[in-house]
């Protein structure tokens, strides 16, 4: 099988899959003797617990849809995420696995893709199972800060700025879910300004121009005017998109906010935020490991983010 045909099927995890539910994909099965992939299960059938348990019993962990039918999937775990986080069958890890890569496909298809009221709405319901997936799993950071990756895309730091808060949060003794939905889901959607912005200056590996760079600081507000076209949203969610990147000593943009002007939940996605772009590869740096980059956020921005927050950051990484 050439390399083209290879690339038209996209590996999924078993676990992924929940019994007695109806599949609107194919299934398939890779034969390693025939070098091909094989036809397991028809859409628009019910996956059994016997199928399940029959791939179980043969080591089968790992199947594969076409390519064309990756929505279908995506669908089909939004849909069923609630399920799969309240699965006692599922290990937390596998349960952290599938949470972070339906929200790098849902993310990738925001930052990406035509935004609409619909997909903010799939953004919100995705939040709403991750906080309850966060609130039952005592180790949901450790598990899930596994699967995050140090290479840059604007839709995978959206994704871990929302880990990284969601989980300072709890450290804060925020429990409640509502509070929590609100912070994840301003948090994942803080640079969806950034759709506006060209990618020659977004993934710019030089220095920016001055014009460029203040085109950049346009993201927060732009981001608040394309979320209002769509969605009346809190104003928590609002604030975290608009104020990420104001600093304590009133240096930060777009209004140059301090201390106790700038709203907690946006204090504490700012630390998240600059934790990340410090632990990534970014077009114009490597990343930095997590003790160096933790160091750099105490020396260089001493002043400007909240020192609890930030103390809780450090304390998040020595469990």
């Amino acid at each position: 099988m050439n390399e083209q045909a290879q690339e038209q099927f996209i590996p999924i995890f078993l676990e992924s899959l929940i019994t007695n539910t109806v599949l609107n994909f194919n299934l398939y099965l890779y034969d390693r003797i025939q070098n091909s992939y094989v036809l397991y299960h028809p859409h628009q059938t019910g996956f059994s617990k016997k199928g399940r348990h029959l791939l179980i019993e043969n080591g089968i962990s790992l199947l594969f849809i076409t390519a064309h039918e990756r929505r279908q999937y995506q669908q089909y775990i939004e849909t069923h995420l609630h399920q799969i986080v309240e699965n006692v069958e599922l290990r937390s890890d596998e349960k952290a696995r599938i949470v972070y890569q339906a929200a790098r496909d849902l993310m990738e298809e925001v930052m990406e893709g035509t935004l609409n009221g619909a997909m903010i709405d799939r953004v919100r319901d995705f939040i709403k199972n991750t906080v309850q997936y966060i609130l039952k799993e005592r180790n949901f950071f450790f598990n899930i800060i596994s699967f995050v990756p140090h290479t840059y895309y604007t839709y995978t730091h959206s994704i871990n700025v929302c880990i990284y808060a969601l989980s300072l949060a709890r450290r804060m003794d925020i429990h409640s879910p509502y509070k929590l939905a609100n912070l994840g889901t301003g948090a994942l959607l803080h640079d969806i300004g950034k759709k506006t912005i060209s990618p020659e200056i977004l993934l710019k590996k030089g220095k920016l121009t001055d014009e460029e760079w203040e085109i950049i600081k346009e993201h927060p507000q732009r981001g608040v005017g394309l979320i209002k076209k769509y969605q009346n949203l809190h104003s928590d969610i609002l604030q975290v998109i608009n104020y990420h990147h104001e600093k304590l000593d009133g240096s930060g943009y777009p209004d140059g906010l301090k201390e106790r002007a700038i709203p907690l939940y946006a204090k504490i996605v700012c630390i998240a935020d600059i934790f990340d772009a410090l632990n990534t590869n970014r077009p114009y740096k490597e990343a930095a490991d997590t003790f160096h980059s933790i160091e750099v956020m105490h020396k260089e921005f001493e002043g400007k983010i909240d020192k609890t927050i930030f103390h809780e950051l450090v304390l998040l990484f020595k469990g």
